[in-house]
């Protein structure tokens, strides 16, 4: 696109303001999800060691788009020379052994961390460098990461969407505050710095004092003797305890009346009778034995009167 009233070589900055901002305040909202945690254990991290390199690698998978050359050279002049800005910018660097396969550009500001733009070539290694950093941030004394315009994974980190006002009054009262140092020159593990997430936030251990402890001053009242009254004893009671008796205990007497035994019969046991024969005894008599005592007692009472066959 050509502007009229340009020279060869000369750019036009147009400034991006966010309507509403995206950041996370370290302390208290950075979410690290576990799987992501666990994949960290397959890289290492530098900061400031290959600034050149991540350009590169930003513009080999973005094209140059906002990251043209006077910018890359603007931001290289501010790297190159941290004490002549208040700003700073930094290069976050992930590796894989000796392959950079993750990276990110961004710049600092008091207490405050903004990610600019990054790039990865291998997967997985994107969220493991985000996750790194934010962990970092909050262990090198950072309060607040700035992701700028809003996306999913930013909410996902714990990002909190506000109004350009609301970000405007938080950035006026942090920017004159100390920026921390942000540096790692050796391969340090990623995973070490997801789970070691307190390194700096333990309180500094007050010096000792060259001054001796003073003794405790002593209390000018002597401490009360004790009593030399011994204790007295308990009052015995005068009433004497009875003493046992020396009588032994009475035996029960004996009867001298000896036991009766008891008188035997003479009459001898009757045996018992056998079964089959009391049964066969208590036998009704049968019709036979009945019609045959009958007869007899008709022929005794009328004798004559029935004639027998012979």
């Amino acid at each position: 696109m050509s502007i009229s009233g340009f020279k060869k070589n000369e750019y036009l900055m147009a400034i991006k303001c966010h309507v509403k901002r995206c950041y996370v305040r370290l302390s208290q909202d950075l979410h690290v999800e576990n799987s992501a945690r666990k994949r960290a254990s397959k890289f290492q991290l530098t900061v400031d060691s290959v600034f050149d390199q991540v350009v590169n690698m930003i513009v080999d998978q973005h094209g140059q788009n906002w990251l043209c050359n006077l910018i890359q050279k603007s931001f290289k002049e501010i790297y190159q020379n941290p004490s002549k800005f208040k700003s700073k910018i930094h290069s976050i660097e992930i590796w894989q052994d000796d392959k950079l396969v993750a990276g990110e550009l961004g710049y600092c500001c008091g207490p405050i961390y903004t990610s600019l733009t990054g790039a990865f070539i291998q997967d997985g290694a994107g969220t493991v460098q985000l996750i790194t950093l934010g962990r970092l941030l909050e262990q090198t004394g950072f309060q607040i990461w700035d992701f700028g315009m809003s996306l999913p994974y930013k909410v996902n980190l714990g990002g909190k969407i506000v109004e350009r006002k609301e970000w405007l009054d938080l950035y006026a009262s942090l920017r004159d505050i100390p920026t921390p140092e942000l540096k790692i020159d050796e391969k340090v593990s990623a995973r070490f710095i997801v789970d070691f997430n307190h390194i700096v936030a333990e309180p500094e251990k007050k010096p000792k004092s060259d001054t001796p402890k003073q003794p405790k001053p002593k209390s000018d009242t002597p401490k009360q003797p004790k009593s030399d009254t011994p204790k007295q004893p308990k009052p015995k009671s005068d009433i004497p305890r009875q003493p046992k008796s020396d009588t032994p205990k009475q035996p029960k007497p004996k009867s001298d009346i000896p036991r009766q035994p008891k008188p035997k019969s003479d009459t001898p046991k009757q045996p018992k009778p056998d079964a089959k024969k009391r049964s066969r005894e208590e036998k009704p008599p049968s019709k036979t034995d009945s019609n045959e005592k009958n007869l007899s007692q008709t022929i005794e009472s009328h004798p004559g009167s029935i004639s027998l066959p012979q």
